[in-house]
């Protein structure tokens, strides 16, 4: 348990074959990989947070999407904690998932600096009581949905910033969808 020792999650250069769920149940864990071009877990790999002051650096996810399922397939990162506070996602590839992130009820989130492409739903949504969002230098391609969506869906987002991320050819919705 790294968290208990203060201690980093580390994983090393090379690619990682891994499918499945990985659900993140304890607080401050913080995972960090070598590099996005260094370390690479394909298969399919999702993230569910259940935990609070989560932190992702430095890794690719390379997925195996190839239509949209929305039964089978799962976000690369999803949270599934109600009130979880402090998630921080930065320098990220995400290609072939369902989505990208699927973030609900959650305060101070950082989504900086990642790559997603080739998703065939949104790229980012923040879902029903986001507060305290942050999205910024993200680089989006060839999303089958929104690219980044804020959708309240019965609870407010509050105090969301997005600004200078890149979207180029969502394939179905919006660049940005507000609903």
């Amino acid at each position: 348990m790294a968290n208990v020792s203060n201690k980093e999650v580390w994983i090393p250069e090379g690619v990682f074959n891994f499918e499945g769920l990985v659900s993140i149940d304890n607080d401050n864990t913080v995972i960090r990989g070598a590099g996005n071009f260094y370390t690479i877990i394909q298969g399919g790999v999702s993230f569910m947070i259940n935990a609070s002051n989560t932190s992702f650096y430095d890794f690719s996810l390379m997925g195996e999407a190839i239509t949209r399922r929305d039964n089978i397939d799962k976000a690369a990162f999803e949270v599934k904690k109600s009130n979880a506070s402090g998630l921080l996602i930065q320098n990220l590839w995400i290609v072939h998932y369902k989505c990208g992130f699927w973030l609900s009820h959650m305060d101070n989130i950082q989504i900086v600096g990642n790559k997603v492409r080739y998703t065939f739903a949104d790229g980012l949504n923040l879902h029903a009581g986001v507060v305290n969002g942050f999205v910024e230098q993200n680089d989006f391609m060839s999303t089958g949905d929104d690219t980044i969506g804020l959708w309240s869906q019965g609870t407010s987002n509050l105090n969301i910033v997005i600004k200078h991320n890149t979207i180029r050819n969502p394939w179905l919705a919006n660049g940005v969808g507000i609903y």
